[in-house]
């Protein structure tokens, strides 16, 4: 379903197969209750896998995402990336939604590539 992989500069959540929102809930809780999560921006890889979830899925990812993320964290940024359709559109709106909420900056990107470079330009200007 995923792969983590933690580097100097971020977390890298890679998924592998299309998912839900039960799977990514649980994603997640898993990612945000590493020790180093705080401390640690990511990417939340989605590529070409599909989101199979509703308007209301969205809401409560979104919620729970924020719950669990902690509010006294020295993380500036997550990055999302999706390649297209439907999936892209959930993932925008989540990023913007928990943008909102959370004191740290998220954002869709189409490539890895572009995310990484995101990342870096905050870490430079840090």
């Amino acid at each position: 379903m995923y792969t983590f992989q933690k580097n100097s500069d971020h977390m890298l959540v890679k998924f592998e197969n299309d998912f839900d929102c039960a799977e990514l809930t649980k994603l997640i809780q898993l990612a945000t209750a590493d020790r180093e999560y705080p401390d640690t921006n990511d990417i939340w890889l989605v590529g070409p896998h599909h989101a199979v979830m509703s308007m209301g899925d969205l809401i409560s990812i979104m919620d729970s995402f924020c719950s669990c993320c902690p509010q006294n964290c020295n993380q500036r940024r997550t990055a999302f990336v999706a390649d297209h359709g439907t999936t892209e559109g959930f993932l925008g709106l989540m990023a913007k939604g928990m943008g909102r909420k959370l004191p740290f900056e998220c954002r869709l990107f189409h490539t890895l590539a572009e995310a990484q470079e995101w990342l870096n330009n905050n870490r430079t200007a840090a």
